[in-house]
């Protein structure tokens, strides 16, 4: 396999990367020469690996060069959701995600990867994370997340509480049995009152004013 030109061996990699199993495949086949571990640490790569199952497992990759890392500088978004839950609740992660702030570069000084944006990574997890894990995180985790790098008055000014609670209560109903509720009209029913136009409503809800309280961290 090595003996295929560049294209076609991290075209084959990407594919292998996006599979289910991506993230643990890629790292087994990385470590079979040096060749294939070069193609695997290629952008276009690690862009697309599939984390897969791993979600609950990411205290096994406290590493700042751990595939997750890696994946997190280039723009994959399924590890940023990743190291975005990691920095909400496990200050071991915090700790190395706010020590790994600046672009990576390797022994020739050539640019690697992006910075670890704290902003950035809680912002993929609102954006992907299961309702699951915004329920179990959003109301304790998160609001003392954006309390303590936002603060209360340029939060609450912008909306921010009132929107997450609407999105932990859907997200709440979502994992619940939904049509009981639904069968009261009131207009006293909170389930009626938080229910969106759509899925993500509250969701995109919660990201508009996140992008105002850390700008530039979408881009």
């Amino acid at each position: 396999m090595t003996g295929l030109p560049s294209d076609i061996l991290n075209l084959i990699l990407m594919l292998l990367a996006a599979s289910t199993n991506g993230a643990r495949d890629l790292v087994r086949v990385s470590k079979t020469c040096k060749k294939l571990k070069e193609h695997a640490e290629q952008a276009c790569v690690l862009r697309v690996v599939s984390f897969h199952g791993l979600t609950d497992d990411y205290r096994k990759h406290l590493h700042y060069r751990d595939i997750i890392f890696q994946c997190a500088r280039v723009g994959n978004q399924a590890a940023e959701c990743i190291l975005g839950k990691a920095f909400l609740t496990d200050f071991a992660f915090r700790y190395m995600i706010s020590s790994n702030d600046q672009p990576t570069r390797d022994e020739n000084g050539s640019y690697v990867g992006g910075p670890l944006q704290h902003p950035r990574l809680v912002r993929s997890f609102i954006r992907l994370a299961s309702s699951k894990d915004i329920n179990n995180l959003i109301f304790i985790a998160f609001n003392g997340y954006i309390l303590q790098y936002a603060g209360f008055e340029k939060s609450n000014a912008h909306g921010m509480f009132n929107a997450v609670r609407n999105m932990f209560l859907y997200e709440l109903i979502r994992l619940c049995e939904p049509t009981r509720w639904l069968e009261d009209p009131s207009p006293n029913n909170f389930v009626a009152q938080v229910m969106p136009p759509h899925d993500v409503a509250h969701r995109e809800e919660v990201i508009v004013i996140f992008d105002k309280l850390f700008p530039l961290t979408h881009v």
